[in-house]
């Protein structure tokens, strides 16, 4: 069976140059290769030259030989490679996506989308990408997030295989626990304003909740014995019981619905609150 790539895009910003370290990180962790993705076709927030295209691609190439080096030191046996394109940013990331275990993207900070994220590339490549996608802030490094649990958003009311695989591959792969975060609310099942205020319903449903989350967990438990599972059903807004959760984490892990986009948010709103508002590398993983 042949291994796939962790793929990042480089651009030339500090942000992008963080992911790669990232990535470099967790390609060493997952015993894969990492290949660095550059594609410049003259707009992205990387460019730093107004006076020629000879010297704003010299610039490019130098930061793509300077993510190259500080990985390779970091890792020292890591097999890089790279992939440099003129197409459009966009294409050439979601190619690389398709071809990859998961791509990372880097990003400015809270609230604010920067590298191959700004405009409407990163959301994009996000919401086409067929493998997941890791969003990672600033300078986040993987060493820095030993015993860091993963953290995973769980809606287990409709299929979500890929999300829980990767959510217990992570965990395994890094050797730590996995944090499950449902949430639930009690109109989701009850109508009826009487039994919403009822406190004897709403530990009923708690009690089903804990049970259907637990008989979704079982089989992952014995495929992955080593993992450690805190379970966390929580009533209220899935996206900030995710953000909450996730503070410590070393990653946090949503999924997107693979479906055609509608009006609003491509990539569904607690997936968009979290990479919004979360502090730590987040992964969307593509899911039915």
């Amino acid at each position: 069976m042949v291994k796939r790539p962790v793929a990042v895009g480089v651009d030339g910003s500090p942000e992008s140059l963080a992911a790669a370290e990232w990535a470099a990180g967790e390609a060493a962790l997952r015993g894969l290769a990492l290949c660095i993705v550059h594609a410049s076709d003259g707009q992205t927030a990387g460019q730093r030259f107004s006076r020629g295209a000879a010297a704003q691609r010299d610039w490019e190439e130098a930061q793509l030989r300077r993510a190259w080096r500080r990985a390779g030191d970091r890792h020292p046996g890591l097999v890089i490679a790279a992939n440099e394109t003129a197409d459009t940013p966009a294409e050439v990331l979601l190619d690389a996506a398709r071809e990859s275990e998961l791509l990372v993207l880097g990003s400015s900070g809270l609230g604010g989308l920067a590298g191959f994220l700004v405009g409407s590339v990163g959301l994009t490549v996000i919401s086409r990408a067929r493998r997941p996608v890791v969003v990672v802030r600033g300078e986040a490094r993987l060493e820095e997030d030993d015993g860091r649990p993963v953290v995973v958003g769980l809606d287990f009311r409709r299929p979500c295989g890929p999300l829980i695989d990767f959510a217990f591959e992570t965990a395994a792969v890094r050797g730590t626990t996995l944090r499950v975060v449902h949430a639930w609310s009690r109109d989701s099942l009850y109508a009826s304003p009487s039994a919403l205020l009822d406190p004897a319903a709403g530990a009923e449903l708690e009690s089903r909740v804990r049970q259907e989350l637990e008989d979704v967990l079982s089989p992952l438990r014995e495929r992955f014995p080593a993992v450690g599972v805190d379970e966390r059903p929580a009533s209220g807004s899935a996206g900030r019981q995710i953000v909450e959760a996730g503070a410590d984490a070393s990653l946090l892990i949503v999924g997107r619905r693979n479906r055609t986009a509608a009006a609003g948010a491509p990539i569904g709103p607690v997936t968009q609150a979290v990479l919004h508002h979360a502090a730590r590398p987040v992964a969307v993983v593509p899911h039915a």
